[in-house]
């Protein structure tokens, strides 16, 4: 692979069509569902006239463009989710925005994003930023925990403790009175 050209949506591939050529002007997302930005354009490898890079450029006042692989990358409605950060994205090697990435570029893409020439897909890609994933993660689950929890508690006590000691008070059974004792009188009546 990093001997391959890549050409800008394809001179030799189709315009237009479906699949991943088709993601141009799609919004990107990172995977943590964070925004990347919009696929600016496509580039595809010279000699299989498949979708490779796409070209991205971030929103906001400082928009940039950086090259993005596809692999590994799904669509979810009109979003394309990748399978790296933000940050992984910002700081990829900046490549001017041309008609072809040349076999040099590319290799240094795929070396940055941790692709590997033997089969295109991601390889060991840093750990940088995984501590901060699976924290968020728990702490998101520990809120919908806590608040299904809280949920169940509550329709477990029914109405509010004060709410409920003022309509039962008056419907709660009053303990008997012991008989009394032949000779004897209940406190409570009076001696005649």
């Amino acid at each position: 692979m990093s001997s391959a050209t890549f050409a800008r949506r394809g001179s030799k591939a189709p315009q237009g069509g479906s699949g991943r050529l088709a993601w141009r002007g799609w919004t990107v997302r990172g995977n943590r569902g964070e925004t990347l930005g919009k696929i600016e354009e496509i580039y595809v490898a010279e000699e299989t006239a498949t979708p490779d890079w796409a070209l991205v450029r971030s929103d906001g006042p400082n928009a940039s463009t950086a090259f993005l692989p596809l692999q590994g990358s799904r669509s979810e409605g009109n979003e394309v989710i990748v399978p790296f950060t933000r940050a992984q994205v910002t700081h990829a090697p900046h490549i001017e925005e041309a008609g072809r990435l040349s076999p040099e570029q590319g290799a240094a893409l795929y070396t940055y994003y941790g692709i590997s020439d033997a089969d295109g897909a991601p390889g060991e890609v840093p750990l940088a930023g995984a501590w901060e994933i699976v924290v968020a993660a728990e702490q998101r689950l520990t809120a919908q925990i806590s608040q299904t929890w809280q949920q169940w508690l509550s329709n477990m006590r029914g109405p509010t403790e004060t709410a409920r000691s003022a309509t039962t008070a008056d419907k709660r059974p009053r303990p008997a009175q012991p008989k009394p004792r032949q000779g004897e009188q209940h406190a409570g009546d009076q001696q005649r």
